[in-house]
Order: C-alpha cells, then structure tokens, then sequence
C-alpha cells in the first residue's frame, strides 16, 4: 500500500542525499586542488576567479 511506497521513497530520499553529499565532498575537493594550481603558477595572467563556482 502506501506505507510501503512511502518508505521506499524515504530509503531513496536517503541514498540521494549520501549521494549529494559525496558528490559535493569531491567538486569541493577539486575545487580546491584547481586553486592550488592556478596559485602555484607564477603567471598573473593565469590566475582565474573561480570563486563564483
């Protein structure tokens, strides 16, 4: 019935959410290795705002 189609929504609701959250763990993560790059490079022209990401 509709208890069981709402906790299989609630299950997914929670897989998405792990998945979201792993999935801003890793674009912070490179987000920030990009920073390191672009800072380590001693062009000024190279350095790129990527702050609005």
């Amino acid at each position: 019935g509709s208890a069981v189609d709402l906790s299989e929504l609630l299950a997914e609701i929670r897989q998405l959410r792990i998945q979201l959250e792993r999935s801003i763990q890793i674009n912070t993560t490179l987000r920030q290795r990009l920073e390191q790059q672009l800072l380590s490079r001693t062009d000024p022209r190279s350095t790129i705002n990527i702050n609005y990401l």
